[in-house]
Formats: C-alpha cells, sequence, structure tokens
C-alpha cells in the first residue's frame, strides 16, 4: 500500500497541535514532552526517549524541502523523526515513504557486505629471518598465480554469495510499514492512505520509529559466503598479517 500527503489546508491556531501549519512535531522513542521552539523560531511538541535539551537539530538529516528529519544511531537506524507541520505543504503530495527514504538511502548507504579481516589464528612468535620470509614469499606466487587464473576466465569465478531474508515491520496502530533489505538498511516504506489524510504529524512520526524499531527486532544480519576473488583476498591478508606478526618480534 502506498500513502500520499494530503493536500487538504489547515486552518486555524494550536501551539501543541502538530497538525497546525505553524508548529511542527520531533517524534523519537519512548515518552513525551515539550520543548519551546526551534532555531527557526516554529513551536514543536516532542516525544523522545532521553532529556528534552539533548534535542537539537544538530546531527539530522533532511530531505530537500525541511518535511521531515531523521537522526540516525552508530549502527545506522533510525532512532527518532521529526516530520514538520508543514509537510503538507512542503510536500506537495510527495509520497510520505520516498521524502523519508530520500534522507535514509544515502545515508545508509554501505559499500557492501565484507567478510572480517584475517587475522593469523596463532600469531607467530619467533622473527623473520630469510628462510621464513622465502617461504611466505613463496605462497605470496601461488596466491599471484590463483588470483591470475580467475581474471584469466571471469566466467568460472564464482561471486560472494549473500543469503538472508528481508524483514518488515510495523507501527503500533498497524498504518505504517516498513521493509529492511539483507544490511538492514531501509528498503521501502508504505503508510495507509486513508489514515494519512487526518494523521498529525506527531503520530506519523512515531508511527515511522515504532515501524523500524519492529523491523529492527526482526532482523538478522545474513550470512556471507566468500566467493574465489574473497579468498583470495583473504589468503592475501593473512600472509601480511603473519609477516607483520613476525616483523613485531624482530628479524633475525
Amino acid at each position: 500500500m502506498s500513502g500520499q500527503w494530503g493536500t487538504d489546508e489547515e486552518s486555524g491556531f494550536d501551539f501543541l497541535d502538530p497538525n497546525d501549519p505553524t508548529s511542527s512535531a520531533f517524534v523519537g522513542v519512548g515518552g513525551i514532552g515539550e520543548i519551546p521552539a526551534l532555531p527557526d523560531g516554529e513551536p514543536v511538541a516532542t516525544v523522545h526517549d532521553a532529556a528534552p535539551d539533548t534535542f537539537e537539530l544538530d546531527g539530522a538529516l533532511s530531505d530537500p524541502t525541511g518535511a521531515v528529519h531523521v537522526w540516525l544511531d552508530d549502527d545506522l537506524r533510525v532512532s527518532n523523526v521529526r516530520v514538520s507541520n508543514r509537510w503538507r505543504e512542503r510536500l506537495k503530495g510527495a509520497d510520505v515513504g520516498q521524502a523519508l527514504l530520500l534522507v535514509l538511502r544515502a545515508a545508509q548507504l554501505r559499500p557492501g557486505l565484507n567478510l572480517p579481516e584475517t587475522e593469523p589464528e596463532q600469531p607467530p612468535t619467533w622473527p623473520l629471518d630469510r628462510y621464513r620470509l622465502a617461504r611466505l614469499t613463496e605462497e605470496i606466487h601461488e596466491i599471484d598465480e590463483r588470483s591470475a587464473a580467475l581474471d584469466a576466465h571471469p566466467e568460472a569465478v564464482r561471486p560472494q554469495e549473500i543469503q538472508g531474508t528481508p524483514v518488515s515491520g510495523a507501527s503500533h496502530n498497524r498504518m505504517v510499514t516498513v521493509q529492511l533489505g539483507l544490511s538492514g538498511a531501509t528498503q521501502s516504506i508504505d503508510a495507509e492512505p486513508s489514515w494519512l489524510k487526518s494523521a498529525k504529524s506527531d503520530d506519523l512520526g512515531r508511527a515511522l520509529v515504532e515501524a523500524h524499531a519492529d523491523a529492527y527486532t526482526r532482523h538478522v544480519p545474513p550470512t556471507v559466503i566468500p566467493g574465489d576473488y574473497d579468498r583470495v583476498s583473504a589468503d592475501y591478508a593473512r600472509v601480511h598479517a603473519t609477516i607483520m606478526a613476525m616483523l613485531r618480534n624482530g628479524i633475525a
């Protein structure tokens, strides 16, 4: 299901009404509190999981219209969302999911699911001498040959395989759902259109956070099965780590 921002005009004034066009809402996980204003003077109703004075726009990411601000934790997971009460005016009918995804996709961009760095299982306790260096150099040449063989026959190269399952989560009211990809990054966001027409910005922000939190509880990191080039890279790294460990023990 796909939700569209409403275009109905709002009237009247309510200092704490998150749906009033003169105010905005800042939403996170936890209880309810208030802060007097945003830096631009917009009144704010806030929901948070920490002391009110810890909630600032510093560190937030925003879509180009300023309708949605999102905070990510150290694992690049959504931790807080602020939805402006001017979202109808700012987004002009744009999809709520697309507005947030525009922010998240750049922020959660990962270079890939890398294999863990290879270290010698039992670091050598002896120093590097010419005999050990010769043996390690020969091993490097063997790895070079394997790498060259892969380059010569790319059609036979076995690629890295990632095994896992995308997961979804829903807000408490089931009006917002999100889907996470294998890496845990947000892939899609959907909202119930009929609910969006009258949803207040604090309810919308809360639902976005709840849906992500629900999905995170279901996410299991994928299993990465090394491909042929991964194994070559791992062997290079292993030999290099062995040489460095020996050098730390001195040169004989």
